[in-house]
């Protein structure tokens, strides 16, 4: 069956939404926050980025669960592509939104971002990459991350 036009924008618009969630997009801010002259800020998106994937990585090195959508794999690093616990995506954008709002008491701008950052989480288990359980253990460890990062270096 055919999709509809709205259905087509609704898939392509979620497919360009997580790319938010993203190496690339976090590496970007990274180097936008370095050239503007936040370097404290650079430096703990940097290490967070780098944190959350090791600890990613161990995780799914222990555990293996399926994506909804499987893909199939015949090496270690495909396994751990395959994997689908915890999102990578969603912990990524929840420990930059976390160092974003850190240093701001502005509650409404707080909001905002976490919201964003459901939004793009939720992306991912509409494009069925990914369960709910997934993209809430992303969350938690994003922000968990997050937040040590910040009271350590902001």
């Amino acid at each position: 069956m055919p999709k509809n036009i709205f259905q087509k924008w609704l898939d392509e618009g979620m497919r360009d939404a997580t790319t938010l969630g993203s190496i690339f997009f976090s590496m970007l801010l990274v180097v936008l926050f370095y050239l503007v002259g936040y370097s404290a800020l650079a430096n703990s998106i940097l290490l967070g980025i780098i944190l959350i994937h090791i600890i990613v990585i161990a995780v799914r090195s222990v555990y293996f669960k399926k994506r909804p959508e499987a893909l199939s794999y015949t090496t270690w690093l495909e396994k751990i592509e395959a994997n689908s616990f915890p999102s990578v995506h969603t912990a990524r954008i929840f420990v930059l939104v976390t160092l974003l709002t850190h240093p701001y008491t502005d509650y409404m701008m707080t909001i905002i971002l976490f919201l964003f950052a459901v939004c793009i989480a939720y992306t991912r288990i509409y494009l069925k990459k990914h369960y709910w359980s997934d993209v809430f253990a992303g969350a938690v460890l994003g922000v968990i991350l997050g937040g040590v990062l910040a009271s350590f270096f902001l």
